[in-house]
């Protein structure tokens, strides 16, 4: 059989990903849990706060919480919005505490009765990479588990009430979903010299200077949905750092569809700050993928996998 390129791997690995029920947990997930900030101690340490009656939990104030168990700083702060009352717990991270950063954990109440409606936890520094817990029952929570923004498990019972996870480690969530999720996708080198390297040449891309030598000839090309492009990229930057992608966005699955941009060039890398980035270029003008998924939500991207020279990165 002949090996498959690099795309076609990455989704089939997506499809594995979302579909099959299989004890796919890997051994460095295994040893080591902490795929996220820990923020438990001060959930624990706080917990007569979250639970108290809103009219007490709105007057709380913005709170630093040394944690001892991890040598580190949490965040504790309240958003009232009316209708909803969200305490967010926010591991620091050099020196600041986002909102959006990776171990964070937002609960959130009703604005009226305070019963707890669901909590989001973010798995990465990136608003698109998270986990929502809702209650199901007084004895269940129901897990959605979304990747770049895209749904990749829902409903992944969790034999706890809600209110008894929210004072868990997030080590709990996995020990208890590792035969359905996939954590291993979180285990990320922030440090590779690729992306580094990868976002140099994609500010060099963006200027007008071409793409570099160092990158062979394009694999055979593989058709993936718009909505899965952000998703599926991430993982081919995950399982093979320094690789690019490029190609065409075309109308349907016909053999005869021909293609409705010019070419399509992503460069995927983490930034300083662990943000999983995808600079996309158009014809060689810069494109939000976001913009460029909304123009043609009912398309397909014919893209090709572009591996750098190993000697190069």
């Amino acid at each position: 059989m002949l090996p498959l390129p690099g795309l076609n791997k990455i989704i089939i690995s997506f499809v594995l990903l979302v579909v099959l029920p299989l004890p796919v947990l890997t051994a460095q997930v295994a040893q080591s849990t902490d795929i996220i900030p820990n923020t438990a101690e001060s959930r624990v340490q706080s917990w007569a706060k979250v639970r108290q009656p809103l009219s007490l939990v709105r007057e709380q104030k913005e709170e630093i919480i040394f944690q001892r168990s991890t040598v580190s700083n949490v965040k504790y702060l309240v958003i009232d919005e009316g209708f909803a009352v969200y305490q967010l717990f926010i591991p620091e991270h050099e020196g600041e505490y986002p909102v959006a950063g990776a171990g964070t954990w937002v609960i959130k109440r009703d604005g009226e009765n305070g019963t707890f409606e669901q909590a989001k936890v973010f798995l990465l520094s990136d608003q698109e990479f998270f986990v929502r817990l809702f209650p199901s029952g007084e004895n269940y929570v129901l897990m959605d588990v979304v990747l770049a923004g895209d749904l990749i498990h829902q409903g992944v019972r969790i034999p706890m009430s809600l209110e008894m996870l929210l004072q868990q480690p997030f080590s709990s969530i996995i020990a208890f979903s590792r035969y359905l999720v996939d954590w291993g996708v979180f285990l990320i080198d922030f440090d590779h010299g690729a992306w580094e390297k990868l976002s140099q040449i994609a500010e060099e891309y963006g200027k007008g200077e071409g793409l570099p030598e160092i990158f062979r000839k394009p694999q055979p090309p593989v058709r993936i949905m718009t909505d899965r492009l952000r998703s599926t990229i991430f993982l081919l930057a995950c399982q093979e750092p320094g690789t690019i992608v490029s190609g065409t966005v075309v109308e349907s699955l016909r053999d005869d569809a021909e293609g409705v941009t010019r070419e399509v060039m992503v460069f995927p890398f983490f930034d300083a700050e662990k943000r999983f980035r995808m600079l996309t270029f158009v014809g060689g003008r810069y494109v939000s993928p976001h913009t460029l998924v909304a123009q043609f939500p009912e398309a397909y991207f014919l893209l090709s996998a572009r591996k750098p020279d190993a000697f190069s990165f």
